[in-house]
């Protein structure tokens, strides 16, 4: 199979094919944009029933779940970067900031188990270049080394393993008249006695 000549091909045909898989999602989420930016909230659980009374706003909704708010900046709906994160009691669009003791209580566990999102430590639009520059750089590397080690060894050894070994010439053996004499053999050395 021959390689692509045009190395920027496979990147376009990428993003291309992640707009027309995303599209449905991106629109019901957070609308079609080449470039998001904005507020995310990620769900860690609901608060214990016994703490509901404790996160009652006095004129809305009881923020039943905790969670982790942070802000984010993207392409094509993929977070490439987080930050400002935090942990809330949430419903909906309506937060309120929590301490991450106060978060491991209002959920029932130790504090030590209440962890951060995956996708806040490692956002995925980050992961996805961060991958396809290592499928650029990666053999470009391994190739260097190899050529490096086979170009130290010197001789045979610096022959790349593809190229066929030179073929073997038979000596050249002169042409003669069918008809003529054959040649002299050469004189021999004289005796010594």
């Amino acid at each position: 199979m021959k390689p692509s000549s045009h190395p920027w091909a496979r990147l376009v045909l990428f993003f291309f094919a992640a707009v027309l898989l995303g599209t449905g999602q991106a629109h019901a989420k957070r609308g079609f944009k080449l470039i998001t930016t904005g507020t995310s909230i990620s769900d860690l659980g609901a608060v214990k029933p016994e703490f509901l009374d404790e996160v009652k706003v006095p004129s809305g909704p009881t923020l039943g779940h905790i969670g982790f708010k942070y802000d984010y900046f993207g392409l094509f709906w993929l977070d490439l970067w987080n930050w400002d994160g935090a942990y809330c009691v949430f419903n909906g669009d309506d937060y309120a900031p929590v301490e991450k003791q106060e978060a491991a209580r209002l959920a029932g566990m130790e504090e030590s188990k209440l962890g951060k999102p995956l996708n806040y430590r490692f956002p995925l639009g980050l992961d996805i270049l961060l991958a396809l520059g290592l499928l650029k750089f990666v053999p470009r590397l391994i190739a260097s080394r190899k050529q490096k080690a086979g170009g130290l060894s010197g001789g045979a050894g610096s022959m790349p393993p593809w190229t066929p070994p030179a073929a073997q010439v038979p000596p050249a053996v002169p042409q003669t008249d069918p008809g003529a004499a054959p040649p002299v053999p050469p004189p021999l050395p004289p005796e010594q006695g």
